[in-house]
C-alpha cells in the first residue's frame, strides 16, 4: 500500500515524465484483486497472500490501523464492495477509543487499548478525507494534547510522542510503543514533528528543543537528525529504524516551512483512470499507433471517396464519404502520440 501510493503521488507530481508515468502504471496496474483483501462483515485488511492466490486469513489489520490506507486504494481501484467498506472505515464514530485526558478520546482497535501514533499520522499526511473530517481531526489533537499530558506527568526531559521501533534488547528489542506501553519511555520524535502536517508550530518548537539540546541519531549517510531518544537511558541510541516512521517527521516539518504542502502534494485523491487503456489517436489510420505523415498519405489518396463502410477508415462523420470534413477532424489529430 505504501509503494502504490508513493507510485500515485509521484506520477500525479511528474505529469510530464514518462518514464515516471510508466513506472506509475505498472506499479499500481499490477496490484488485482483489491477488494478480495478487505474482509467481509469485519472490514479487516488481511496482509498476506496466500500461495494459492487471494489472501490468508491472518493476520488481519482491524480498524482503526494504518489499513485505512489500503482500504482507500481499494476504494478507487477496486469495486463497490471497498467502497462501502472505506465509507465505515472513515466513520469515526465505528470503531473504540481510549482516553488519556478527560474529554480527549483516542480512536484505537480495541476499547481502553492505544496505538502508535505513525498509524494516524500515516492518514494525516496522505489521506484528504481524513484531514477534511472534523472529528478525525479532533482525534488527532487528543494524541498531541494525551501526550503532552504524559510529558507532564512524568517530567520527561522533552516532548514524548510514542510510536513503534526499536529498543534495547532488555526491553524487547521492538515495541509497537504507545500510551499503554512503552518500554524505556522513548520518545519518536519524527511522529512528534508529524504533528505538524496541519501547521501547528508548537510540535515543531519541542522537537527543536529536542535537538538543540543534542537528542540526536547519527544515520550511515552520516546524517545527524531526530529520531527516537529513551528518557530512561539517554545514551541508547538505536541499530535500526523504518523508513516511512523517519520520513513523515520531515513532511510534517515541510508544513511549516512551506504552508499547504501536505494538501497540494500527499493528501490528494488517487488517479482513478491511471490504469485506464491509454487514449487512441483517432487519425492513426495505419494503425501503427500515432498520427503522422502516412496516416496523412492514406486520407489524401482516399479523398472524395463515398462508396466506403460508414465509419470506417478515415470517415470520421460516418456518412461513408471522405471529405473537407474529415480532413477537419484528421487535422486536428495530426501528430497524436499517446
Amino acid at each position: 500500500m505504501k509503494i502504490v501510493l508513493a507510485a500515485d503521488r509521484a506520477a500525479s507530481y511528474y505529469p510530464n515524465d514518462p518514464a515516471i508515468q510508466e513506472a506509475a502504471r505498472e506499479i499500481i496496474c499490477n496490484v488485482t484483486n483489491w477488494d478480495a483483501y478487505i474482509q467481509s462483515g469485519t472490514d479487516a485488511v488481511h496482509l498476506i497472500a496466500s500461495t494459492f492466490g487471494g489472501p490468508q486469513f491472518d493476520p488481519r489489520n482491524f480498524p482503526f490501523t494504518e489499513g485505512i490506507i489500503y482500504v482507500e486504494q481499494a476504494a478507487t481501484y477496486g469495486g463497490v464492495s471497498s467502497g462501502d467498506a472505506y465509507a465505515r472505515w472513515l466513520d469515526r464514530s465505528n470503531w473504540p477509543s481510549a482516553t488519556f485526558v478527560t474529554g480527549k478520546p483516542i480512536t484505537s482497535a480495541g476499547a481502553g487499548q492505544y496505538l502508535p501514533a505513525f498509524l494516524s499520522l500515516y492518514s494525516f499526511i496522505t489521506q484528504p478525507d481524513f484531514r477534511a473530517d472534523p472529528t478525525w481531526r479532533a482525534h488527532v489533537s487528543s494524541i498531541l494534547e494525551s501526550h503532552g499530558a504524559w510529558t507532564d506527568d512524568a517530567g520527561a526531559d522533552s516532548f514524548t510522542v510514542f510510536s513503534a521501533g526499536t529498543t534495547k534488547g532488555e526491553w524487547g528489542g521492538y515495541n509497537a510503543d504507545s500510551l499503554g506501553s512503552h518500554p524505556g519511555d522513548i520518545a519518536t520524535y519524527t511522529s512528534l514533528m508529524a504533528l505538524c502536517a496541519d501547521g501547528d508550530t508548537n510540535p515543531g518548537v519541542s522537537a527543536y528543543q529536542a535537538y538543540r539540546n543534542g537528542a540526536r541519531q547519527t544515520f550511515k549517510s552520516g546524517a545527524s537528525i531526530l529520531y527516537r531518544r529513551s528518557d530512561v537511558d539517554p545514551a541508547y541510541a538505536p541499530t535500526s529504524a523504518g523508513l516511512p516512521d523517519v520520513g513523515l517527521g520531515a513532511l510534517g516539518l515541510a508544513e511549516l516551512i512551506s504552508p499547504g504542502s501536505v494538501d497540494a502534494v500527499l493528501a490528494i485523491p488517487y488517479d482513478d483512470q491511471i490504469c485506464a487503456p491509454p487514449p487512441v489517436c483517432e487519425g492513426d489510420i495505419d494503425g501503427d499507433g500515432d498520427t503522422d505523415v502516412f496516416d496523412f498519405s492514406l486520407i489524401s489518396s482516399q479523398f472524395g471517396r463515398n462508396d466506403i463502410e460508414p465509419g470506417t477508415f478515415g470517415d470520421y462523420d460516418f456518412n461513408g464519404i471522405i471529405d473537407v470534413f474529415d480532413f477537419a477532424v484528421f487535422a486536428s489529430d495530426f501528430g497524436c502520440t499517446p
